[in-house]
């Protein structure tokens, strides 16, 4: 299950696993996502598509989730902050639920936004950030980073099979591409709970798993 699967990079993610031999489900509620991102998929057989709000996402008994539903540009997240937030919030909370009745792995996109305004250049993961809970961009950074922190709570209390994925691009479009499958990848291969944090590079841009136990 692929939520935001409508969005740029998750459409090409869906393309990228059926290519596999994957069968994927996509719920988008196409609020900055488009139906014609995956337009060549509908009709194939083992695509489906739920146009709906990831946080009423319908259950499906499958092996992995991934959660790329949450607007990324200033421009979409100015626009409707609330449901910004709600994405990274109920539909972080929804998705953990169907994860674990469906016993799979599940894949927490974030973002290295999450550090707010970084006064360090490039940030190590054992930096912290600066942080405007109330900025501009709050509803984007904070709904993150509460994401982040309900997937690890979600990995100690229930023992959820989780990553957490920032990719630190620089804005090119392969790298787009590439980082969301090799997130993918790497989160299914290593979803257990006493794995440390993987990180590492990928093209054009920075990949870093989270998987904090």
């Amino acid at each position: 299950m692929i939520a935001g699967g409508a969005g740029f990079v998750g459409s090409h993610l869906s393309r990228s696993l059926l290519g596999d031999g994957h069968a994927v489900v996509v719920v988008d509620d196409l609020s900055t996502g488009s139906r014609a991102n995956i337009a060549d998929l509908l009709d194939e057989p083992h695509f489906e598509f739920v146009h709906g709000d990831v946080a009423d996402a319908p259950f499906r008994n499958v092996d992995v989730v991934a959660h790329l539903a949450s607007p990324a540009s200033p421009v979409d997240y100015d626009r409707i902050p609330v449901h910004t937030m709600r994405a990274n919030s109920l539909g972080t909370f929804r998705l953990i639920d169907v994860a674990g009745r469906s016993g799979a792995a599940f894949l927490y996109v974030s973002t290295s936004e999450v550090y707010g305004d970084p006064l360090i250049h490039p940030q190590p993961e054992e930096y912290w950030g600066n942080v405007d809970p109330v900025g501009p961009r709050s509803c984007y950074d904070e709904s993150k980073r509460f994401g982040e922190a309900l997937v690890v709570a979600a990995r100690r209390e229930g023992g959820l099979r989780a990553n957490i994925g920032r990719g630190r691009g620089r804005g090119d479009n392969r790298e787009v591409q590439e980082i969301p499958a090799t997130l993918f990848a790497i989160s299914t291969d290593h979803a257990d709970a006493d794995r440390d944090v993987l990180a590492g590079p990928l093209g054009d841009g920075d990949v870093v798993l989270r998987h904090d136990a």
